[in-house]
């Protein structure tokens, strides 16, 4: 087994929630060792996600990611549909129904694989440890002290606390 490793925060998880999670704990606490584990290699895509005004909100005001949802993922005002012909062979090619007036604030559809591989690469970027594939494959919790997870990744197994 290699070392033990000592960190003050261990994020379990590192989609959208845990890299937002991790993101968000070292920009408000620069000083903290915080670590981000994530099993996958890559991100999935999942089936129709959009995100609401108080998600686009949190994303663009508190993530600061105004220029990656208008550049990478399709804004939209309200309800939209599109619809499809013989001429149809994208999506800007579609006719489209929708809201008269557009609100102040967007909501998008997200590609969610596009979202967690930004948000994660975020938070790498910003001094969040990653450890990635890596899988927790036994935890010790010790409420109000340090806790021990056992974590497995190509490297073999290793130790990490966290309080």
């Amino acid at each position: 087994m290699q070392r033990e490793r000592e960190y003050d925060v261990a994020v379990v998880g590192g989609a959208f929630s845990g890299s937002a999670t991790a993101l968000l704990l070292k920009r408000e606490h620069p000083e903290l060792r915080v670590v981000l584990i994530e099993k996958k290699t890559a991100f999935d895509r999942k089936v129709g996600e959009s995100a609401i005004e108080l998600a686009a909100w949190f994303m663009t005001r508190k993530l600061g990611l105004d220029r990656h949802l208008a550049t990478k993922h399709l804004p939209k005002y309200g309800q939209r549909y599109w619809f499809k012909n013989e001429q149809v062979r994208t999506l800007a090619d579609a006719s489209e129904l929708g809201n008269f007036y557009q609100s102040l604030l967007p909501s998008y559809h997200v590609d969610r694989a596009v979202l967690d591989e930004h948000v994660h690469a975020m938070a790498a970027r910003e001094g969040v440890e990653i450890l990635r594939p890596a899988r927790v494959v036994d935890v010790t919790l010790n409420a109000g002290a340090v806790s021990r997870l056992t974590v497995e990744s190509d490297a073999g197994p290793s130790t990490l606390t966290a309080r």
